[in-house]
């Protein structure tokens, strides 16, 4: 579980510093990765083909708390 945490406090530190939208792609069968990241405050984007094979992407706006992220 520290792992699936650890990024997260980096996604907020990068947002306090200025980058305005963080986007990820965890493979869209993993639930547990997908629930982390929305309670952090990332939102559905779409499901994209990347190198690694099939991905969900997930952005995370500056300025967008974790309860206050957009509903997919």
């Amino acid at each position: 579980m520290a792992y699936g945490f650890r990024p997260m406090t980096d996604a907020d530190r990068l947002l306090v510093e200025g980058v305005p939208r963080i986007v990820i792609d965890p493979g869209p069968d993993n639930a547990r990765a997908i629930r982390a990241y929305e309670k952090a405050g990332f939102y559905r984007d779409r499901r994209a083909a990347t190198p690694d094979g099939p991905a969900l992407l997930m952005i995370r706006d500056a300025g967008v708390s974790s309860v206050g992220a957009p509903s997919s």
